[in-house]
């Protein structure tokens, strides 16, 4: 099991995968909902309250408070609600396609990093291929 920094640490990867995953469902529940009328479009705010947490993650004495702050940390849904104020604009389906390439990399870059992490404790635990 992990313990301090590497704890937290794998905490807060998980954290945001999941974050990424609900991201990429609503992003996709957003374009094809497009053309739906009355149809909002939603985001998913976890940034904000992931950056609520932060000072408490910077503090390297605090790493028992850190688990705590993120185990606070929960992604919440909020609608879009852009353009003229008194003008609701519907899904730009341009711009939610941009976000669900960018979500997509983020996802694959947090797998990648993930994959590495067990490709070093793989290794360690076979004795590094001895």
């Amino acid at each position: 099991m992990d313990s301090g920094a590497e704890a937290v640490t794998s905490q807060l990867v998980r954290l945001a995968l999941d974050a990424a995953s609900m991201r990429h469902r609503l992003i996709a529940g957003n374009i094809a909902n497009a053309h739906s009328e009355g149809f909002r479009p939603r985001r998913l705010d976890f940034e904000r309250q992931l950056a609520g947490a932060r000072e408490v993650l910077l503090d390297r004495t605090q790493v028992a408070s850190s688990s705590r702050a993120l185990s606070a940390v929960r992604p919440t849904l909020a609608y879009d609600n852009v353009g003229p104020v008194g003008e609701r604009q519907g899904v730009r389906v341009d711009e939610q396609m941009a976000l669900l390439a960018m979500n997509t990399l983020h996802y694959q870059a947090l797998t990648t990093a993930l994959n590495k992490k067990i490709a070093i404790l793989a290794a360690a635990i076979s004795g590094g291929g001895r």
